[in-house]
């Protein structure tokens, strides 16, 4: 692995902690006034979230690819604005 590739997972994997740590935090802290005290949040809800989150960006843009893989690339780049 490239020293780059290196360096991004290590800012990932941290900002991914710094965020579970957060969001726990503030969880506590809202269940201390009695709000959200009865949401979790598991990893199976994590990977269902991710994975709808997919289905929906590819979905939302496979519609636009497809028009554009339809045009002519001199008839493309006359379209753009």
């Amino acid at each position: 692995m490239r020293v780059q590739e290196a360096h991004d997972t290590i800012v990932v994997l941290a900002g991914v902690g710094f965020l579970l740590a957060i969001i726990s935090g503030f969880g506590r802290l809202m269940a201390q006034f009695g709000f959200l005290s009865n949401i979790s949040f598991t990893p199976s809800t994590g990977l269902a979230t991710v994975l709808a989150a997919a289905a929906i960006g590819a979905a939302a843009s496979s519609f636009p690819a497809v028009q554009a893989a339809r045009l002519a690339i001199v008839d493309a780049l006359r379209r753009q604005e």
